[in-house]
């Protein structure tokens, strides 16, 4: 809940409005929920076996009011150049407004294809917000 809240508090009010945000391994879809709820065209995107998961969360919690922006969700796998492709073609000149990811990176082997993802999908004023995000191992002589 820490970058739905950020998202919320953090920016003056109507920021959101109108901007085009992606929410990386988007489990629940909190922050895109939170995000077009706030005006923006938020796409909440995750691997497929969360898919269906992330569909009912979205759809029991439905975006509503005159200020409320868009919410899709798609299946985006961060490693696969069409789909990157593809998301990217969605979201115009520019790319994404910005990027979002909360605690989605379980391992640190997959630092390297999130941020090809997010390369990809990013313009050259992209803004990308990220929290949870592992430390390293402490290395065996405890440094």
């Amino acid at each position: 809940g820490e970058l739905a809240r950020f998202a919320a508090e953090a920016a003056p009010e109507g920021y959101w409005r109108g901007r085009r945000c992606v929410e990386l391994g988007s489990g629940c879809g909190l922050v895109s929920s939170t995000l077009a709820q706030l005006g923006a065209h938020a796409i909440a995107t995750d691997l497929e076996p969360f898919l269906d998961h992330l569909r009912s969360n979205l759809d029991l919690n439905p975006v509503c009011g005159s200020d409320a922006g868009s919410l899709s969700c798609r299946t985006f796998d961060w490693g696969d150049a069409e789909m990157r492709a593809q998301l990217r073609a969605e979201l115009g000149e520019g790319g994404a407004d910005a990027v979002f990811a909360a605690n989605c990176i379980y391992d640190l082997a997959v630092i390297p294809v999130f941020l090809e993802a997010i390369a990809a999908i990013a313009g050259p004023s992209t803004l990308v917000f990220m929290c949870g995000v592992p430390l390293p191992p402490a290395s065996a002589s405890g440094e």
